[in-house]
């Protein structure tokens, strides 16, 4: 942890962004942050991740949009979903766009970064072939546990069948994708999809 309060602030002003590749991140002292925001609070510590300070606030940026967890039997529904929001600018990540990247690479070390720090929504695909599959349950754990520690939304579910993934709750908002269909889920992601993350000492979508 490194405390920057000594550093240049008008210089770190003008570029009015800051991008944290390491894991232990830096405290943002109580001048700083009054210096961007204009409140009073105590120090926040800004983990790893890119900020940007605007109109007074502190937004968070992510590497993807979202990524994207499914079964390779529910592949084909996935691709159309893929393209149509690569088409809209999101940024997703999305196995067969990342072979080469990926190849030689510990998975199960990657996408534990994937599916939490470095996506700002993971979009699961919940079908029969889902819930049974390894990697997918895999994928699904990290990111649950990602979104016990954000504590805001962060796994956005698309129903493909009427099929319950243990840990998940049936209270929270799905897409039932064969009930409206291709368009509107679209749609309903792409609205999400744009929606900002506020920190102030912890996540929140900006409403």
């Amino acid at each position: 942890m490194v405390n920057i309060s000594n550093i240049n602030t008008r210089s770190f002003i003008l570029f009015n962004k800051i991008n944290l590749n390491h894991l232990g991140g830096f405290i943002m002292s109580e001048e700083w942050f009054n210096a961007f925001t204009n409140k009073q609070k105590k120090t926040i510590t800004l983990t790893e991740g890119t900020y940007e300070f605007r109109e007074k606030k502190i937004y968070k940026e992510f590497y993807y949009d979202c990524a994207l967890s499914f079964a390779g039997e529910d592949r084909v529904i996935v691709d159309q979903v893929v393209l149509e929001l690569r088409d809209r600018g999101f940024k997703v990540f999305y196995d067969d766009y990342y072979t080469d990247y990926l190849l030689g690479k510990d998975l199960s070390i990657h996408f534990k970064k994937i599916y939490s720090k470095k996506s700002k929504f993971v979009i699961i695909f919940i079908s029969k072939h889902y819930r049974i599959k390894e990697w997918t349950n895999f994928e699904f754990e990290i990111a649950l546990y990602e979104s016990k520690l954000k504590k805001r939304e962060y796994i956005l579910p698309i129903k493909l069948d009427n099929t319950d993934i243990p840990g998940l709750s049936r209270s929270v908002g799905f897409i039932d994708y064969n009930k409206i269909g291709f368009q509107e889920a679209i749609d309903i992601l792409s609205k999400k999809l744009t929606k900002n993350i506020l920190f102030d000492g912890k996540e929140k979508i900006e409403n």
